[in-house]
């Protein structure tokens, strides 16, 4: 047959030291808890930058092509020589 067992209290400060224990355990994993979403949403927003970015990169690209094109045809028209958009002319080489 078993023996009867024996409870006993914690002295206070052994109580309070394990409490505190747990106390920090649960703010700690609060921590946690608040990193991996902020990392989640900061992942989320990095990922909408790099597509935008992607996005603005394709216009840029989009952009030089159109302006390669109209540089040659402008030397079809005009030649070679420079143009200044300010003043709207055209001056030969």
């Amino acid at each position: 047959m078993k023996g009867k067992m024996e409870t006993r209290k914690l002295d206070k400060t052994d109580l309070e030291q394990l409490t505190t224990l747990q106390e920090s355990y649960q703010q700690v994993t609060q921590q946690i808890a608040n990193c991996t979403i902020d990392e989640s949403m900061l992942t989320e927003r990095l990922q909408e930058i790099q597509q935008e970015k992607q996005s603005c990169m394709q216009q840029f690209k989009d952009l030089r092509s159109k302006e390669e094109q109209l540089i040659e045809q402008l030397k079809e028209k005009y030649g070679e020589g420079q143009i200044n958009i300010q003043d709207g002319t055209f001056t030969a080489l």
